[in-house]
């Protein structure tokens, strides 16, 4: 799938895992969909996924794997820390996780030809749930306790 070259100036702050406090590192959301298509953490997923079948979704092992062992991105944008209120650039994106899909690849064919919609994927955790990575307006707003003095 082709993605827009409106998202080439998207960055996003990439994690080392779901705990780490601090960004690792910045990429483009570009960059990070191309390692996603390329298998770059395919073994990864696999190991989670072997791991789950073998222990069960709820077992303290499974949920450890999964929080420590799989990288992450912040697909909101750039942010110093893991922190809503630690955002310094955002990307004009957001994420649209559709679960409980009756047909996911009809509703995934359908979205993709819809100019806001740069990629959509299905996710190795969940055999009828989608992704959609979409492009948004960010305007930015004051804190919601600012709103009310």
């Amino acid at each position: 799938m082709q993605i827009s070259s409106k998202s080439q100036s998207s960055q996003v702050s990439f994690f080392k895992n779901c705990v780490t406090p601090a960004p690792e590192s910045e990429i483009s959301v570009d960059d990070f969909l191309h390692h996603i298509r390329n298998g770059t953490y395919g073994r990864l997923v696999r190991q989670y996924l072997d791991l789950k079948k073998k222990k069960g979704v709820d077992d303290p092992a499974v949920k450890l794997f999964k929080r420590t062992k799989i990288p992450a991105v912040t697909y909101a944008g750039v942010f110093t820390a893991r922190s809503n209120n630690k955002l310094v650039t955002p990307s004009n994106i957001t994420i649209l996780d559709l679960d409980h899909c009756q047909k996911p690849g009809e509703l995934k064919d359908h979205l993709k030809n819809y100019p806001y919609f740069f990629s959509t994927f299905f996710i190795p955790f969940n055999l009828y749930a989608i992704l959609f990575i979409v492009r948004v307006m960010f305007i930015p707003t004051p804190p919601i306790k600012e709103l009310f003095h």
